[in-house]
């Protein structure tokens, strides 16, 4: 991923745009452009902001993350990708019975939105041509010449074949047996595998780090044992698969399990991105109507060393992985080496209380200037307890929501 420049400079636009109960932010360097996440529960503003943003890409988009695929974050796809080119995507790994918690946890949504659950790159390669697609947290496939790593689900033990599965479900190990498959559906030339992690430097002067912690499997067992109850098979593909794109196996699954677990916002994929070696840095906020939640808006603070963002998707902070571990201290350790370089951060999962926790602002000393995606009338999005974090450590809140979006725009000297 290169792109040129004419002048030692570069100038920089990233947007949180106004979409409401979402999350749709793009950046621009001079000519190239990104998008991360592109989805609302309110589908005319994100309409309206895809195509202004579009009108501006000239039918190519360089890079497309998609942290994770819950509605509000990935409705706006099939807008954003129709007669847009992407050179390259990058997306979360999730197993058929992952997509399946999932698709039952949104049963009512469009039947569009499970049929990408069903097939995610599938569905995208349909909307578009997409030149490489990068599976982070991937079970790969068989041809190992295209296998950037270990897999990370191990083939089953022999003796695990002919075992009962309600016996299955007592042990450790079980979600790497059931919940492994062969990976999405991608042509080989275009595919590339991560396992949780991935950097690269764009022209020698802006910096991309993503990182999906280790996945927890705490709730699915319960989930697993649910789908036996209703007659579906976790191990048979076909079955999994077929329950998402059906509404009606998608209701009787749904009746009985609670779809409002806690653990429906645990995983996303982070994405910092900043500049690398530079000299100096201008900047400044576009004109905000109500840019502090609570707190009169009168400054924010910015040196002239740093301008990274962090972008959390709805990560949950406090949830822990297979080690036990949990993710904020996972991915404050991944992204030290940033830690002072961060003054712009999304807070996870719109600013809920329970993704939050307060070592972020320890971790990322820099980070003055925190942005919640949400709509006008949330009452909880984000949360009291959140903004008395932010507010007690004398940092800024920034509301984007339907109305309003919250743009920053830089020069960046070298």
């Amino acid at each position: 991923m290169r792109c040129k420049y004419k002048s030692r400079n570069i100038h920089c636009e990233s947007v949180f745009h106004s979409v409401g109960q979402g999350l749709f932010y793009s950046m621009k360097l001079d000519n190239f452009n990104m998008v991360y996440d592109c989805g609302s529960k309110a589908q005319q503003p994100l309409t309206t902001e895809i195509n202004n943003f579009k009108n501006g890409i000239s039918g190519v988009l360089d890079l497309l993350i998609i942290s994770h695929f819950h509605d509000d974050h990935v409705s706006g796809l099939d807008t954003l990708l129709i007669n847009t080119r992407v050179k390259r995507l990058l997306i979360p790994y999730l197993t058929p019975v992952e997509r399946l918690y999932l698709s039952v946890q949104h049963s009512e949504a469009s039947a569009s939105y499970h049929r990408f659950l069903a097939d995610p790159t599938g569905t995208l390669l349909e909307l578009t041509d997409i030149d490489e697609i990068i599976v982070v947290g991937s079970a790969p496939p068989d041809d190992e010449n295209n296998i950037d790593f270990e897999p990370e689900f191990p083939e089953p033990h022999p003796n695990k074949e002919g075992r009962d599965i309600d016996s299955l479900l007592e042990d450790s190990d079980i979600p790497d047996f059931i919940l492994g498959d062969d990976g999405y559906k991608i042509p080989s030339n275009r595919a590339k595998y991560l396992e949780y992690y991935g950097n690269w430097v764009m022209d020698k002067r802006w910096e991309f780090q993503i990182f999906r912690p280790p996945t927890s499997f705490s709730d699915l067992y319960r989930f697993l044992k649910h789908l036996l109850k209703n007659g579906i098979d976790p191990r048979n593909q076909s079955q999994v698969l077929n329950a998402i794109l059906n509404q009606a196996t998608r209701g009787y699954i749904s009746n009985g399990y609670p779809t409002n677990s806690d653990h429906r916002n645990d995983t996303s994929l982070l994405l910092y991105h900043g500049p690398r070696n530079q000299k100096k840095i201008t900047y400044r906020w576009s004109p905000i109507m109500y840019p502090f939640v609570f707190w009169p808006y009168n400054r924010s603070s910015f040196g002239e060393k740093y301008f990274g963002h962090l972008l959390t998707g709805d990560i949950n902070l406090n949830t822990r992985d297979k080690n036990n571990k949990k993710y904020v201290d996972e991915i404050c350790q991944y992204y030290a080496n940033k830690s002072d370089d961060v003054v712009v951060g999304l807070l996870p999962h719109h600013g809920s209380n329970r993704n939050w926790n307060l070592k972020m602002l320890s971790d990322f000393p820099n980070c003055y200037n925190w942005v919640a995606s949400a709509k006008s009338s949330s009452t909880h999005h984000p949360g009291r307890k959140v903004l008395l974090d932010l507010v007690r450590n004398g940092k800024y809140v920034f509301l984007c929501d339907e109305n309003q979006s919250i743009e920053l725009t830089a020069d960046i000297h070298y």
